[in-house]
């Protein structure tokens, strides 16, 4: 069974991903973004902070819903916080551009299922 924590880390999650559309809404290409070194470390900030909701979800909701990359979006938290300097922009990009929409997707479908009052254990 679902716990309740998982609620609170998919909408973290799902935050996250809106603060990122947000950022970069008027943005068009990634040396724009690079170049607004505030919205790309709020960026970068922000997919940490996915990673780090997605590590704490459980593993029961992680087994059933395996078609999200859970796994990506950790070890992308994980490659930030320890490589910052060495982070390949052009992955963050396409993130932001390929990844991020199909996730939301995803995110707000399981929250749905789950608000529902489906399979939720406290």
């Amino acid at each position: 069974m679902f716990k309740q924590n998982d609620l609170a880390n998919l909408k973290n999650i799902l935050w996250a991903i809106e603060k990122i559309e947000n950022s970069v809404s008027k943005i068009n290409t990634l040396t724009e973004l690079v170049n607004q070194e505030e919205k790309y470390d709020s960026v970068i900030v922000k997919l940490m902070n996915i990673g780090e909701s997605a590590f704490n979800l459980s593993e029961e909701l992680k087994a059933k819903f395996e078609n999200v990359d859970w796994k990506g979006m950790y070890k992308m938290r994980n490659i930030i916080t320890h490589s910052y300097h060495s982070v390949d922009e052009s992955i963050v990009w396409d993130i932001i551009k390929n990844e991020l929409p199909d996730d939301k997707a995803k995110i707000i479908s399981i929250l749905n299922m789950l608000e529902s009052g489906r399979t939720i254990k406290s």
